[in-house]
């Protein structure tokens, strides 16, 4: 997962390769924490839990990929067909120095706040130096590609100043004309041979590229006797998502409620699903739509998802990039109302591209505790006791009365009250039937029973279940009076 988007400023020097310092014995670097066969280090295989030290050759084929878990909490993701050594890892010190040969390198690097820590990592063309963010870097024929999932990086370059020639060009460390460059989160770069008519300029992440760079990254262990995951399998497919937007719109909306005084939205799991699921079939259509043909309506969805909500809400958008997507949201009075809603506390936001667009989903929703096997009928008692020593008089007696409860899964599974079955009941007085969302609420008619003596006391059953009506899910509560 991508961490929270930081504003610390982040740099990148693209400089010749020159020689560094080696240190000498063995220290530890790092450990492996996942791999797909074949990886090796030093030429000889490695398995899980590898302790790996300064100097190891680390190497994939073909099919292999790598996670190292270095000793500062940084992630190295090393893709098929890469070759790199860590060269330096001193985590007190905050020196990393990693040189790639070759091959394609996802870097989330912890925050360095020793004043002269750095972690840097070394293509034959070029340095890439961070303070701490999640970035990648590929090398392939003399030709680096490098991509800013979040921070921000400076890069400075004289292959990009020679070609561009322009005026902002600054003397390089080793004496050359440099060009700097900055390069936010969502762009990328490339520098070198094949670089074409694109190269030493900043440009949008295509969301293909950004896939496809965390896909050959990935180290998610295939199930055994598939080719799940791997480069040209079948069985994997990479998401059509750009979590780099997605990433985006959740900063945008949190940062217009929290500058209001309202809380932050949080992220739920289920609410992402619904949201991706619509995403993709309006990115696919190119249409803005709430609901499809042969779609489910929006509570339908959310409830498929295994999300339990009282109050919900979606936007929809497309444009030319996720900024502009959300300006165009606020913009307009009914969507801006969705997004500051304060009864609101979770969404899922999805982003998808086709062409030029990309078309973004935004689902919200109050949500409630997920759990249909909680004991509403204690809720309710303890509810109607709370009530009564409030109001100053003794609460009324409750009563078990293991009938009540069949009886009001009966009506939720009916979708229908059904007060003749309580009436069958020994004494009863009064029948009271209700749906509810939340248990600890009482109704009106049920304050007015209760407000009168009960000498004979009261029982209660209730019982949660979902419906066409209810496609959320609500309680049936069945209460008798004697």
């Amino acid at each position: 997962m991508f961490r929270l988007l930081r504003s610390t400023l982040l740099s990148l020097l693209l400089i010749g390769l020159s020689a560094w310092g080696v240190p000498a014995g063995d220290q530890p670097a790092g450990e492996v924490k996942a791999l797909i066969p074949d990886a090796s280090r030093n030429a000889h295989p490695l398995v899980v839990k590898d302790t790996l030290q300064w100097n190891d050759l680390l190497k994939t084929d073909a099919k292999g990929r790598l996670r190292v878990g270095l000793t500062d909490g940084s992630i190295l993701s090393v893709g098929s067909s890469s070759e790199l050594k860590v060269v330096q890892h001193d985590a007190s010190a905050q020196q990393t120095v990693i040189e790639m040969n070759y091959g394609k390198l996802r870097n989330q690097v912890v925050k360095i706040t020793n004043p002269g820590g750095k972690y840097e990592v070394k293509t034959p063309n070029a340095v890439a130096g961070v303070i701490g963010t999640d970035f990648y870097v590929a090398y392939d024929d003399n030709q680096t590609t490098i991509i800013c999932f979040e921070g921000k990086i400076t890069i400075t370059s004289r292959a990009c100043a020679a070609e561009s020639g322009n005026g902002n060009a600054n003397k390089g460390a080793s004496g050359g004309t440099s060009d700097t460059l900055a390069l936010p989160a969502g762009q990328m770069i490339v520098i070198g041979a094949k670089q074409g008519p694109n190269g030493c300029q900043t440009v949008a992440s295509p969301p293909v590229i950004v896939q496809t760079s965390l896909s050959e990254t990935d180290v998610t262990e295939p199930p055994a006797g598939s080719q799940a995951g791997l480069p040209g399998s079948q069985g994997k497919v990479p998401s059509p998502f750009d979590i780099v937007s997605e990433k985006q719109l959740w900063q945008l909306v949190n940062q217009e409620r929290t500058t209001r005084g309202l809380p932050a939205l949080h992220e739920d799991t289920g609410l992402t699903q619904a949201a991706r699921k619509h995403d993709v079939i309006m990115a696919q259509n190119r249409v803005l739509s709430h609901q499809f043909p042969g779609e489910p309506p929006l509570e339908v969805r959310i409830t498929a998802e295994k999300v339990r909500f009282d109050q919900t809400s979606e936007n929809v958008a497309t444009a030319m990039d996720a900024p502009t997507a959300h300006r165009a949201l606020m913009a307009s009075p009914q969507h801006r109302a969705a997004i500051l809603d304060p009864g609101l506390d979770a969404a899922g936001i999805a982003a998808t591209w086709n062409g030029k667009y990309v078309y973004v989903t935004e689902t919200f929703a109050h949500v409630l505790p997920n759990n249909a096997d909680i004991d509403a009928g204690s809720i309710l008692q303890d509810s109607i006791a709370r009530f009564a020593a409030s109001h100053g008089f003794p609460a009324p007696t409750a009563k078990p009365e293991p009938r009540l409860q069949e009886m009001a899964r009966s009506m939720a599974l009916n979708g229908a009250p059904d007060a003749a079955a309580p009436r069958q009941i020994d004494d009863v007085g009064r029948v009271l039937i209700w749906t509810t969302s939340d248990p600890t609420h009482l109704p009106r008619n049920v304050i007015e029973a209760i407000s009168q003596p009960l000498p004979g006391g009261y029982s209660v059953g209730a019982y949660f279940a979902a419906s066409a009506k209810y496609p959320q899910g609500i309680y049936w509560v069945v209460m008798i009076t004697y």
